[in-house]
Order: C-alpha cells, then sequence, then structure tokens
C-alpha cells in the first residue's frame, strides 16, 4: 500500500475514533467499498457545504420575514391627526421631552419643518419611545 494510502486510512482511523479497528481491517473494508478515502471525503464535503449554505439561507429567510414584519409594524402605525403646525411643535416637544438625549439629538431641527415632516418625525419618535399603541 502506498504511503499516501496508508496516512489517508490513518486520517479516517482518527475520523472515526470511537470504533475500534486496526489499520488493517480499515484498509480491508475499504478495499471492499466501490469508493476511495478521498472520493469518500469529496462526498463528506460536499454534504457539509449544502448543509451551511443551507443554514446561510434560512438565516437570510428568516432576516428577510423579520424585516418584513418590522415595515409591516411601522407602516401599521398610528397616523398623526391633521393638526396645525403649532399643536404639531407641542406634541413634538412633549415627545422630544419623554426621549434619551442620544434620540433627542437626533431631532433639533424641528422648528423650521413642515407640518407634514413634523407629523412623520412624531410617528417615528413614537414608534422609538414604543407609545405607537396608546394616546
Amino acid at each position: 500500500m502506498s504511503d499516501k494510502n496508508t496516512r489517508e486510512l490513518e486520517l479516517l482511523d482518527e475520523a472515526l475514533d470511537d470504533v475500534e479497528a486496526t489499520p488493517e481491517q480499515i484498509a480491508s473494508t475499504m478495499s471492499r467499498l466501490s469508493t476511495t478515502p478521498a472520493v469518500w471525503a469529496a462526498e463528506v464535503r460536499a454534504r457539509a457545504d449544502a448543509a451551511k449554505e443551507a443554514a446561510r439561507v434560512a438565516r437570510l429567510q428568516a432576516m428577510r420575514l423579520g424585516y418584513q414584519q418590522d415595515r409591516e409594524r411601522y407602516e401599521a402605525r398610528r397616523v398623526e391627526p391633521v393638526r396645525s403646525k403649532t399643536e404639531l411643535q407641542l406634541v413634538f416637544r412633549d415627545l422630544i421631552a419623554r426621549a434619551p438625549q442620544a434620540v433627542s439629538a437626533n431631532f433639533h431641527k424641528y422648528v423650521d419643518a413642515p407640518a407634514e415632516e413634523l407629523a412623520e418625525q412624531i410617528r417615528a419618535l413614537r414608534h422609538l419611545l414604543g407609545l405607537d399603541d396608546d394616546q
């Protein structure tokens, strides 16, 4: 038996460490099989790669589903009633006062915003503060 085949059989023996077999028994068994260690290893690698790809596809699908659910929740938020710009600014100030400073720092130019933008900022703030369903 060549050194390469011997080494392949030793590696196979190590991989099957829970099986008590001598190198001669392994060589005898392998000689009766219709495959070689290299072909068998390639098949195992191919199955492992296929399993990894299936797991990757499943993770992507789960992320897509989560994104779609988040998007649907976001779009289903309560629409801000039609109010004057002054009323919207009062509601906005109230929400900004409740928000952590890291959040409120991103909403600092509300005074110059048109009423439609203020209404959207109010919706976004309510969503960030978890107030979508109340008030």
